[in-house]
């Protein structure tokens, strides 16, 4: 080996370190601190489209700004829970309990609410969305 390279060995040892180790370890710890819907959950603008939260107990939550699009989430409990400018569309929500959701601003476009218990959807956006009382608003759309 030549002298020169030894004497720069420890420089090149430390970028190794810096370029492949440490960009996985603020990785890691970045997904450490994703949502984990739950009672009393912080998911302040979270993609959990898609997902199934049926039957989950989800009170007090925060999934403000969050895309709950297409969820399942029938029959949850969502007692205090903040779906302040969520997206809903398309989400079921039938039979979830519903007493105390602050929904201003959410958009509830296609979702099911049939069966919704104590559901207060003022400042919601409602269209072609299924009510608590089964029946499915269609005006202002």
């Amino acid at each position: 080996m030549p002298p020169n390279f030894r004497r720069f060995l420890p420089l090149f040892a430390l970028v190794f370190v810096l370029i492949l180790i440490v960009p996985a370890l603020l990785k890691k710890k970045a997904t450490s601190s994703s949502c984990h819907p739950a009672a009393k959950a912080t998911c302040v603008g979270a993609d959990l489209a898609n997902v199934d939260l049926s039957k989950a107990t989800l009170t007090s939550a925060d999934f403000s700004h969050a895309d709950l699009a297409g969820s399942d989430i029938y029959s949850a409990n969502l007692t205090g829970a903040d779906l302040t400018g969520a997206d809903l569309s398309g989400a079921d929500l039938a039979g979830a309990t519903l007493t105390g959701v602050r929904f201003r601003g959410a958009n509830l476009t296609d979702a099911d609410l049939a069966g919704g218990v104590n559901a207060d959807l003022r400042g919601a956006i409602i269209c072609h969305t299924v009510l608590p009382s089964g029946h499915v608003h269609a005006q202002d759309c």
